[in-house]
């Protein structure tokens, strides 16, 4: 007879698949569809009733499932944790008495708190404490898909929320005892008015430019201070009756480690309880179900719409449905509503479950520099034209996936990155304040200002290795018109330009005389007053290499600091622009690279 050194190893051989069979019952009764369990283990039990031969206990365990919309077509993969509740005996071998066995959610955990009593919430709990608070205030809103309505439901808890003209950097604040308030008028000037315990003040200045949705998002955030944290400001509001309220404030520009902590859990619950998580993925696919009966429909036109609908459904933000779509594995979200850089990038899509967790395929340019000055392979296989930064995404240069001629990813590329595109990881820096590497992935966004960092996912820079061998990187020289031939390339490409001889000397930031000089062929410029006149032309990185190999030039700077020109002129290289490249280098650390006057620099507002 086999011997087990615990019970729930017994349980795992013998009656896993009993689990199994109850556990498919109560998925497809919860989210009514078809579901197909992939994987069972069972972690702990605990025992709540024995009796001579009776014996009653609730069986812990965990279980990965995905959702069918068919046979063939899987909508999304789950991992949770339940409770199987048994009863049985050890009488001759465990028996279930008449198969007597029930699952259910594992909403009970073991609360913890710091010694400042703020909620010590793990990342795996943060969606049982959102169903938490939404049953203290809003319980029916865990029973069917819905918008909550906030003012009603937090004016039933004795929370009113009220708009005012707040501090230029602040969102929100709620009170947490009776206090005088300082507001602001239209004209700027304080206010003060009476304000009660409970009472948030939401920003209504027109300065912010904020939408009903951000408004939404505040009020949620300054609730879930109320419910979790208030026991903390009340209790320093007792040792200090000038500390009455909370703080919402834009970018987080928290400098107390209890607050910076109490904020990130009210950000990190915020979309959770605005989108229930079971009720998130009903509403999820009833639109993606509806949406398949569309025709010509691409699916990234269908990522599209379903943000927008699920946006509009629960009334928040496009980031907000990508945040919660990428918590809950549906990781095609990546490839829509990307606002980096200050603009909205192509939207794209890719292979089902290709990306994981804190993983992406879009990177802003700042980071993007500093990855190649990080990354020496990388950094090579850019110089080296293998590979382009197009559509704030690292693509294969490949006739088959960028168009060159109108720097811009192909229709192939856009509907399979994964074939084409470099993965990256992105996660925050080690945290001082809880002391451990705190991995969040983000959206990125010109207004987000978290501490991160990107790396290369190496089996996809394996994968773009491989291509790069197999496939002929396309090079595109234009060389029409041109004699190779440095005077005269320089005085084509001027004679373009309709520059006057002041207006080419005033761009390229070069004496009159040098530039008359450098036009007849008298004088020979320097490395970098090549570089400074192909820009003030707006000339492509291609021409540009073209006129220093004319003059017998290193388009390759020597010496680690050069190497952030180089990357500057590569990323820009579809039109060179002085102003641009000068602000890129100057994140970098690199601003005076370029070489330019004070005077250059004062005329276009650089410093």
């Amino acid at each position: 007879m086999k011997k087990y050194n615990s019970f729930v190893k017994y349980l795992n051989r013998h009656y896993k698949e009993v689990i199994k069979d109850e556990l498919l019952s109560f998925l497809m009764e919860q989210y009514e569809t078809k579901v197909c369990i992939k994987s069972l283990t069972i972690k702990k039990v605990i025992y709540t009733k024995s009796e001579i031969d009776k014996v009653e206990f609730d069986c812990f365990f965990n279980a990965s499932y995905i959702l069918l919309k068919n046979e063939k077509e899987e909508l999304n993969l789950q991992i949770n944790s339940f409770i199987c509740y048994f009863k049985g005996s050890f009488s001759e071998g465990f028996k279930l008495s008449n198969k007597d066995i029930e699952i259910y959610d594992e909403e009970e955990f073991n609360e913890r708190y710091t010694k400042e009593l703020i909620p010590v919430i793990k990342k795996n709990e943060i969606d049982k404490y959102a169903t938490k608070f939404l049953k203290y205030f809003c319980a029916e809103a865990l029973q069917t898909p819905t918008k909550l309505n906030l003012r009603k439901m937090l004016n039933d808890k004795g929370i009113y929320c009220h708009k005012a003209t707040l501090e230029e950097n602040v969102y929100g604040k709620i009170y947490f005892a009776e206090d005088i308030a300082k507001i602001y008028d239209s004209k700027h000037n304080i206010i003060e008015t009476k304000v009660n315990k409970g009472t948030i003040l939401i920003n209504d200045d027109i300065k912010i430019k904020r939408k009903e949705i951000s408004f939404r998002n505040t009020i949620i955030h300054e609730a879930i201070h109320w419910y979790f944290h208030r026991n903390y400001f009340e209790q320093r509001q007792l040792l200090d009756n000038n500390f009455t309220y909370a703080v919402f404030y834009k970018g987080g520009q928290e400098k107390n480690n209890q607050i910076a902590l109490m904020e990130r859990q009210a950000r990190a619950l915020a979309p959770r309880i605005l989108m229930p998580k079971k009720q998130f993925l009903i509403k999820f696919n009833e639109i993606s179900e509806e949406l398949d009966k569309a025709t010509n429909l691409s699916l990234i036109k269908k990522w599209h719409k379903i943000i927008v609908k699920l946006s509009k459904f629960f009334g928040v933000s496009y980031q907000s449905v990508k945040y919660r779509l990428r918590d809950l594995y549906k990781h095609r979200a990546d490839g829509v509503f990307n606002f980096i850089d200050g603009k909205y990038i192509k939207e794209f899509t890719f292979k089902e479950n290709y990306l994981k967790e804190y993983q992406t395929f879009v990177l802003d340019r700042k980071s993007f520099i500093r990855l190649l000055k990080a990354n020496k392979k990388l950094f090579n296989l850019f110089i080296e034209n293998k590979i382009d930064f197009i559509n704030n995404m690292v693509v294969i240069n490949n006739s088959k996936y960028v168009n060159e001629n109108k720097k811009r990813l192909t229709d192939y590329a856009l509907n399979n990155a994964h074939k084409c595109c470099l993965v990256f990881e992105v996660f925050s820096e080690y945290d001082k304040l809880t002391k451990t590497n705190n991995k969040q992935y983000f959206l990125f966004s010109q207004s987000n200002n978290l501490k991160t960092k990107a790396i290369v996912n190496k089996e996809s820079l394996t994968m773009i290795l491989k291509k790069i061998k197999n496939d002929a990187t396309k090079q595109v020289s234009q060389k029409t018109n041109l004699k190779n031939d440095f005077t005269k390339d320089l005085n084509y490409y001027y004679n373009k330009s309709n520059y006057t001889q002041e207006q080419f000397a005033e761009e390229s930031d070069i004496n009159i005389k040098y530039i008359r000089a450098y036009l007849k062929g008298t004088k020979d410029p320097s490395q970098i007053e090549v570089i400074r006149m192909a820009i003030a032309l707006n000339l492509s990185y291609s021409s540009l290499s073209d006129l220093l190999t004319s003059k017998n030039m290193m388009i390759l700077p020597l010496g680690e600091q050069n190497q952030g020109l180089l990357i500057c002129l590569l990323l820009y290289k579809d039109k060179l622009v002085m102003d641009e490249i000068y602000l890129a280098l100057k994140e970098a650390e690199f601003g005076n690279l370029l070489n330019l006057s004070d005077n250059y620099l004062k005329n276009h507002n650089l410093i």
